[in-house]
């Protein structure tokens, strides 16, 4: 695909769909969780019990007038535990795909070569719900069960990884019932890594080497789902008394502005997938049979984009966002 370059807020921005086909699910199988990975080489599909791997053909491109993408499928990888099921997946910088169970298992498998990395690695007793590389491949931060984050270092070879620390609750979330965590971001905005939790009730960032509370922002509760910023200044879930709003935080610290809205024309349904595009200006959802695109920085919608075949009718499950620029939307169903 060409190379398509940084918009303003006054650009006209075009989209194509650039493919479009039923995949072959396996039967009684459904789609928990879809990742392209960052340099839109690699597609990961993820069923209840096995992974498919797609590769795109760049070359395919060259021979059409209008943007089109091939997608060669390279493999699948199954989990023989018959208890084994996918919970999450996650891209790093490389292109190495990392896969969690509801187990307490991972395994990380490199796009390239097939190979399996490490398979069947325990890093909890808890199912695994958020897994997430920092861009250095130095750190692994694990959410699983209610409120446990782990954070793993690699010993240099990715296939050996300790345990280098638990994050501890915050005081005023032991004993809670809101003490679940609903999702987890590297923040590389700072020298040190620095690990941002938001919690139902709160919204904590963790400097990793000590685990120590660098800034506690409290938002409207409960936080449901979470998008970080690239830049790692803003922090967004769904407004949990505006149905139809996505509300964005700033986490600067000493920051009085008022949180920003993003308003859409239905009710936001779980789960919710929203993604910053364009290195952070842009913000994309998910809606019923279309895509709603805003402009951060103006809380302006700037288009809708409609997903005209007869399966995007269904409620869109996934969306993940390739180089900032391009889309993928999977629906619930693909009857």
């Amino acid at each position: 695909m060409p190379s398509i370059s940084r918009p303003s807020v006054q650009s006209k921005l075009e989209f194509r769909v650039v493919y479009n086909e039923n995949l072959p699910i396996l039967k009684d199988s459904h789609i928990v969780d879809i990742a392209l990975e960052q340099s839109g080489g690699f597609l990961a599909i993820a069923m209840d019990t096995h992974v498919s791997l797609y590769e795109c053909d760049s070359s395919d491109s060259e021979k059409h007038t209008t943007p089109v993408e091939k997608w060669d499928f390279k493999g699948t990888f199954k989990f023989q535990n018959s208890q084994a099921r996918i919970t999450s997946m996650s891209w790093t910088s490389a292109d190495i795909l990392a896969i969690a169970l509801n187990t307490g298992d991972i395994t990380l498998i490199r796009a390239n070569s097939q190979e399996i990395i490490s398979k069947g690695f325990q890093v909890s007793y808890e199912p695994i719900k958020m897994i997430v590389l920092d861009r250095n491949l130095q750190y692994m931060a694990i959410a699983a069960g209610s409120h446990e984050i782990s954070i793993w270092e690699s010993t240099g070879n990715l296939s050996e990884w300790i345990p280098h620390l638990y994050v501890p609750l915050h005081p005023a979330l032991e004993d809670s019932k809101d003490a679940e965590a609903t999702s987890i971001h590297w923040n590389h905005g700072y020298d040190k890594p620095v690990l941002v939790v938001a919690y139902r009730s709160w919204d904590l960032d963790f400097q990793t080497n000590e685990a120590n509370i660098l800034q506690t922002s409290t938002m409207r509760p409960p936080i449901v789902g979470g998008m970080l910023s690239p830049d790692g200044n803003l922090f967004g879930f769904p407004d949990p008394y505006q149905p139809d709003c996505y509300m964005m935080n700033t986490l600067r610290p000493g920051s009085n502005t008022r949180p920003r809205l993003y308003q859409c024309d239905e009710a936001i349904q779980p789960p919710f997938t929203a993604k910053f595009m364009f290195g952070g200006d842009w913000l994309v959802a998910p809606g019923i049979d279309q895509l709603y695109l805003w402009h951060v920085e103006t809380e302006r919608l700037v288009t809708r984009l409609p997903l005209d075949a007869p399966h995007f009718r269904q409620r869109i499950i996934s969306l993940s966002v390739r180089a900032h620029i391009q889309l993928l939307s999977i629906p619930d169903s693909l009857d």
